[in-house]
């Protein structure tokens, strides 16, 4: 399913880029899409990259308190998550909801001990 699915979510990407602007919620919502196809697919370095583009023209375009950019910032922590940055969730999360690192720095620990009895 997933192999139909990404060529047809990248055909409409390159469409979309010649017909809208950048900050066109379709587009950000496609570029989100495939964020999730390559997640999906364990290609986490294509996830990342179009997760992150998506980020961005959601933070410019509705701002950071929107369920979105909420459900991105989720996607985000999730693949390093399971790439095993796990700083890097924390990181994610904490910045979302304006907390600074330092206090998540004792759900890290929570983290790793759930990571590591889970495996």
């Amino acid at each position: 399913m997933l192999d139909k699915a990404e060529p047809l979510a990248f055909q409409a990407n390159e469409i979309w880029k010649e017909m809208l602007e950048e900050d066109d919620p379709s587009l950000i919502i496609n570029n989100n899409l495939l964020g999730s196809i390559y997640q999906a697919k364990g290609d986490y370095t294509k996830a990342i990259s179009y997760l992150m583009q998506a980020r961005e023209q959601w933070k410019k375009t509705i701002g950071s308190d929107h369920p979105s950019f909420t459900q991105n910032a989720m996607s985000l922590a999730s693949i390093y998550w399971k790439k095993n940055e796990l700083k890097k969730p924390v990181s994610y999360i904490a910045k979302h909801f304006n907390y600074s690192i330092n206090k998540s720095e004792s759900s890290l620990g929570l983290l790793t001990s759930w990571k590591r009895s889970n495996s």
